[in-house]
């Protein structure tokens, strides 16, 4: 076999590696054999075709004695990819599972289930038993006993908020059983070559399902983490072996340093989604977020596939931010550097100095992974903060061409600017309206095109025109373009799915938060659908100090890559997809139907008055941490506060957002609007309150508006309450 099938063996097997846990926990008999036995048996029935190489990662990737004999009888040993999937294993695992106690025993208990993550970040008693050598095993016990879960189920996009709970239920054999069968019927579905398939089958079934079931450790690793960053881990280390033409896959050290940790960060987004004429400012605005949002998803696309990786090594995207775990090779350096000044070149040719690209690298062993990953992302931090401050420095010739587009006279020379976004670097045109540049152009008309129902967009090379298709940017050849189509199936590089898992398709799995109320697609018409004034309103939110949060609200030993990928995670998943829930009013919870007494059954969590009912307002940027929506001004009212509350219980109440709401008339220029919103927040997270006889930061809401004096320095005249305050003295009163 050539580099790449290798290497799509080591991910597939990765990825399903531990797939016998699952029918280990469904089985009447799990203890007849272990969970590679079991994954083994299952996966070689059910799926035909399958590579016996992967079979092999299923069945050995445990190195016992055992599986030492059996891979000498099969003459496979020191060059075989199960080694990799050993190694990757033991790393993923170390990195998951930190025992509360060094001499704790294994306590086995195949029905735990997942407790959610946001119960341990900033959790004071995780802290205590962390930071103690000697904790007492009463005080472990009663930490062990108390925390906040999710019920085993599938996810998918129909799926309620699933919110953690404090419960005592188990993950029983009937539900496994469940799971199992709803996966054996889609597996059988699926191309069984297509990464892009296992990776949306294991997210849509191992979400919930708790990867290790030590009962000494934090059971808040899903099997889905814990099977993706494996297969993140298993081909770096691959492709570090083949660059340096190491056959002997047991030649492996911890000091060596196989991974790159990649971190990019786009700069400009709030000016190049908001600085735009108030005239179709709305639908302008939904397609310049969502275009950014597809910008990064397809730099991040082109990245993977010119190295032959899958989105497994992908631990984070969404607020124009990501994430990468790459192999350390001169192959991968190269290609960040080309990428970097690829993209950025582009960017500047189309628009011009107002989106910029920044990505920087730090190398990392295992024992970085495992142990001092907060230091490493630290590191990564720092470069890409040094870099903001050093625009276009590595390349003379993206320099020389902002110098020269800045000079005076050049300036001079400019006859015309775009009418809608003031851009007169790139091509302009009559759209029969006004003079506009070609980007606004196809803007409005994928603005258009977004209030249509549609689930796939493709990205393709092979479009003569590029009429109703934006360009994006290539990262290898200049000269080469790609364009995002909606209509373009045939020869398709690439194609996304939105807000939908379709396993029987080679096709990428994105969550967007794309909601608006039908037939409210101007501003006018959101503003006629409120109570009393005709005002809309505008929410700008983003959660509060979730830096520190990342940096330290985790004791040393738990701030792993696997937990702070997990969390990022499970941030986007709220951000992207739950508050669609939000929107259309459906805040109630998931029901546990095994478990009709528990207190999962979150009824009705909104306090609101529109339960059910779908809300007057578009979702115009929401992802990473932080939402902006405009809509009917009592909707929008609604929404925020019925938001923070579902998002204090998905969180367990360990993080919070401050957010700033302005009111405005519907022909207010769209860029004053955000931007009075903006400071609107900013008052909002300096706001200082007591509560319970101590005094907090942040946690706040602050409306209706500033006085002009703020300009000046002075006194602002913005109201401003912590949430609790507002909601019950405020909002339930009026």
């Amino acid at each position: 076999m050539n580099k790449k099938e290798t290497l799509n063996n080591l991910i597939i097997g990765s990825l399903l590696h531990d797939i016998g846990k699952v029918i280990q926990r469904a089985d009447d008999k799990s203890k007849s054999k272990s969970h590679q036995e079991f994954g083994y048996d299952y996966i070689k029935e059910k799926l035909n075709g399958l590579s016996d190489e992967i079979l092999e990662c299923i069945k050995y990737h445990h190195d016992s004695n055992t599986t030492k004999e059996d891979l000498r009888t099969l003459q496979k040993g020191k060059n075989h990819i199960v080694q990799i999937v050993n190694k990757a294993d033991n790393i993923a695992a170390a990195i998951d599972r930190k025992n509360y106690k060094e001499k704790d025993k294994n306590d086995w208990g195949n029905d735990a289930i997942l407790e959610s993550v946001f119960y341990n970040i900033n959790n004071e008693e995780l802290k205590t038993i962390a930071n103690i050598e000697n904790i007492e095993e009463s005080k472990i016990n009663k930490f062990k006993n108390t925390y906040k879960g999710y019920y085993l189920r599938d996810f998918s996009n129909e799926s309620l908020i699933n919110y953690p709970v404090s419960c005592k239920n188990k993950a029983s054999k009937n539900v496994y059983q469940e799971i199992k069968n709803k996966f054996t019927d889609d597996i059988q579905q699926i191309d069984s070559n297509n990464i892009n398939s296992y990776l949306k089958l294991t997210e849509k079934y191992f979400t919930y399902v708790l990867s290790s079931t030590n009962l000494n450790q934090l059971p808040d690793i899903s099997l889905y983490d814990h099977s993706k960053l494996t297969a993140a881990i298993a081909s770096c280390i691959y492709l570090y072996f083949k660059e340096n033409n190491i056959t002997d896959y047991t030649r492996y050290g911890e000091e060596v340093e196989y991974f790159l940790l990649v971190n990019g960060d786009l700069s400009g987004i709030q000016e190049f989604i908001y600085n735009i004429a108030s005239k179709k400012a709305l639908k302008s605005l939904r397609a310049r977020s969502f275009y950014l949002e597809i910008l990064i998803e397809h730099i991040i696309d082109e990245i993977l596939e010119q190295l032959d990786l899958s989105r497994a090594n992908v631990l984070f995207t969404g607020g124009g931010h990501f994430s990468l775990l790459l192999p350390k090779t001169k192959e991968t350096a190269d290609l960040i550097d080309k990428a970097k000044e690829s993209v950025n070149q582009w960017l500047h040719k189309n628009f011009s100095i107002g989106l910029y690209l920044n990505i920087a690298c730090q190398e990392a062993n295992s024992k970085d992974l495992k142990h001092n990953y907060s230091k490493t992302y630290g590191l990564v931090k720092e470069k890409i903060s040094k870099e903001k401050l050093q625009r276009y420095s590595y390349s003379k010739k993206i320099l020389k061409d902002v110098l020269t587009k800045s000079n005076i006279e050049d300036l001079e020379k400019e006859s015309a600017e775009c009418k809608a976004c003031g851009n007169s670097n790139v091509k302009l045109e009559n759209d029969g309206e006004d003079i506009k540049c070609i980007n606004c152009i196809n803007f409005a008309k994928l603005g258009e095109k977004l209030f249509d129902s549609f689930e796939n967009f493709y990205i393709n090379t092979s479009i003569d025109s590029t009429e109703n298709n934006i360009e994006l940017p290539s990262i290898i050849d200049e000269k080469e373009k790609y364009f995002l189509s909606f209509d373009e199936k045939d020869n398709a590089k690439r194609t996304y799915s939105k807000n939908i898992i379709k396993i029987d398709e080679d096709s990428i799995n994105l969550w967007l938060a794309d909601y608006f109320k039908e037939d409210k697609k101007e501003f006018k018409k959101l503003a006629e659908q409120s109570i009393g004034s005709n005002k809309l309103a505008v929410l700008r939110a983003d959660v509060d100090s979730l830096g520190n949060s990342f940096s330290s609200g985790f004791p040393d030993k738990y701030r792993t890559i696997s937990r702070y990928a997990a969390l990022s995670r499970q941030l986007s998943l709220f951000f992207k997809f739950y508050i669609k829930r939000v929107c259309e009013g459906k805040t109630q919870g998931e029901k546990n139907k095994y478990d009709d007494s528990s207190e999962n059954d979150i009824k009705k969590s909104c306090i609101t008055y529109q339960q059910n009912e779908k809300k007057n307002m578009v979702i115009v940027y929401s992802g990473g941490d932080d939402v902006f929506a405009i809509g009917a001004w009592n909707d929008i009212l609604d929404f925020a506060i019925d938001l923070r509350e579902t998002f204090k219980k998905f969180t367990c109440g360990n993080l919070t957002f401050s957010a700033g709401i302005g009111f405005f008339n519907h022909s207010f220029p769209v860029y004053q609007m955000a931007k009075l919103t903006g400071k609107l927040e900013e008052l909002a997270k300096e706001n200082k309150f007591i509560k319970n006889n101590q005094e907090f930061k942040k946690d706040s809401i602050s409306l209706f508006g500033v006085d002009s004096s703020i300009y000046q320095e002075k006194e602002n005249q913005a109201y401003t309450h912590s949430w609790d305050e507002f909601i019950e003295k405020v909002y339930k009163k009026k």
